[in-house]
């Protein structure tokens, strides 16, 4: 019997901790869902987008790539250029302003872009904090991971799956576990804006 209970008990508790680690759904809003779950060893979030835009993959692919334009529809960065690319991958210097007096953040992401045969596009986000020099005033973000998946569904449709991880460094978490559902909704709505014009 004690064995029973033992037993039992070691259950709850793996399905407890397994059941934290998942995604849970914190906005549907104007088809875009984001979801959050918290990351292992840390206080913070990642978040997860899934939304369905009403233009091809490669338009939407298009948007993604043109980094220059990038602080029109991604929220909170105020600047952004490509520090170099190749046929399938590319560097991107941001710059992220935050407010509430805390100093700007920049980040420096390594992307690589994988085609497959059913028309799906990915895009694998990894941190780069060393391939940029050092700039003053600014706090370099190093701890960074995500994807973009584009896949056609339908005519001239793609859905968009968008994760991401980042610690910002040396902000309260509760301040950047405010941003983690909105930021994320502003951005792919912007993109869906975007990607969706004539």
């Amino acid at each position: 019997m004690k064995r029973l209970i033992t037993i039992l008990a070691i259950s709850l508790l793996l399905i407890s901790s397994f059941a934290q680690n998942q995604w849970q759904l914190a906005k549907d809003k104007n088809g875009i869902k984001v979801y959050v779950k918290p990351m292992p060893d840390t206080h913070l979030k990642a978040c997860k987008t899934i939304t369905v835009i009403n233009a091809p993959v490669e338009k939407v692919f298009r948007v993604i790539r043109d980094i220059k334009n990038a602080p029109r529809w991604v929220e909170n960065v105020s600047y952004a250029r490509e520090l170099e690319a190749g046929k399938d991958y590319y560097y991107c210097y941001q710059i992220i302003k935050i407010g509430y007096g805390i100093k700007d953040r920049d980040i420096i992401t390594y992307e690589t872009i994988h085609h497959y045969n059913d028309g799906k596009i990915k895009i694998s986000i990894k941190g780069a904090p060393d391939r940029y020099p050092r700039q003053k005033g600014k706090v370099r973000i190093e701890k960074v991971n995500g994807y973009w998946i584009l896949e056609p569904v339908g005519r001239d449709k793609t859905k968009l799956t968008y994760e991401f991880f980042s610690d910002p460094k040396n902000i309260p978490a509760w301040i950047i576990n405010a941003f983690i559902t909105e930021t994320p909704y502003k951005t792919i709505y912007n993109l869906k804006k975007l990607a969706e014009k004539k």
